[in-house]
């Protein structure tokens, strides 16, 4: 599964290339929400589906609240 790695950033302009059936995972920076979203080929159209992922929410969230106890 493809993904930036955290703290990574595209300075603006900078093209992302994925490969088509490629799976990435978006998160927020502030309030951890991460959304899966999956890429394909409609004809000559790419298509992007977003996914909730509460699972991978939970668990990020629950990293970000032992960190600040820490």
């Amino acid at each position: 599964m493809g993904k930036i790695g955290e703290g990574e950033h595209l300075r603006p302009g900078e093209p992302w290339v994925v490969e088509p059936g490629t799976s990435v995972y978006v998160i927020c920076c502030d309030c951890k929400l991460v959304h899966r979203i999956r890429f394909t080929l409609k004809g000559k159209n790419v298509v992007m589906r977003w996914y909730r992922d509460d699972k991978e929410t939970g668990r990020r969230r629950r990293r970000k609240e032992a960190t600040k106890r820490a």
